[in-house]
């Protein structure tokens, strides 16, 4: 799974605020700091100019580390998978919860 680590980059003599977005592989991308965005935002801009640099493509999901933001894409795959894993679960536990009520019920005839 691929991984774009954000942070700022303060102004300098020659360069103005800017975010530097690169993942672990040495592909890099630095932007302009928009300051009309708050931080997330911005940092998510600079993620995603990476990605079109790199022509990834897919849903990113922001995780704050105090001194940036680390990215990840969510594919609609895992998340379909995540949603049929749940509601296989929830079938599951449904059907322990009846097979549960079945026994507790055939055990309260035995006894009445």
């Amino acid at each position: 799974m691929k991984a774009i680590q954000t942070r700022y980059a303060g102004p300098t003599n020659f360069k103005g605020s800017r975010i530097i977005a690169s993942d672990g592989d040495g592909n890099r991308k630095t932007i302009g700091y928009d300051s009309s965005l708050n931080s997330e935002e911005a940092h998510r801009k600079g993620a995603e100019a990476l990605c079109a640099k790199m022509y990834w493509e897919g849903e990113l999901i922001a995780g704050s580390l105090g001194s940036g933001f680390v990215f990840v894409f969510l594919k609609d795959d895992i998340r379909a998978a995540w949603v049929r894993d749940f509601d296989a679960a929830r079938e599951r536990s449904r059907a322990e919860d009846d097979r549960e009520a079945r026994a507790n019920a055939d055990r309260a005839d035995r006894f009445a």
